[in-house]
């Protein structure tokens, strides 16, 4: 998943596990705590249509190859 932050910055999220329903299937998010953060290996999406719960993984900075899309 390709997060593009509010000042620019893209980040590459590399979630925990398979989870196909979510390229194909509109999904919720509902952050905790009134805290506007995101969070790696924390934080759930529920997807809209299966109901299948992704779990976040690590954030890195896409490769260049990737920064250009």
């Amino acid at each position: 998943m390709i997060f593009r932050m509010r000042n620019g910055q893209i980040l590459v999220n590399h979630m925990h596990g398979n989870c196909p329903d979510l390229r194909f299937n509109g999904f919720s998010w509902v952050l905790r705590g009134g805290d506007d953060q995101i969070c790696e290996n924390q934080q759930t999406l529920r997807v809209l249509q299966s109901g299948e719960i992704c779990t976040l993984g690590k954030f890195d900075r896409p490769s260049p190859s990737k920064q250009s899309h």
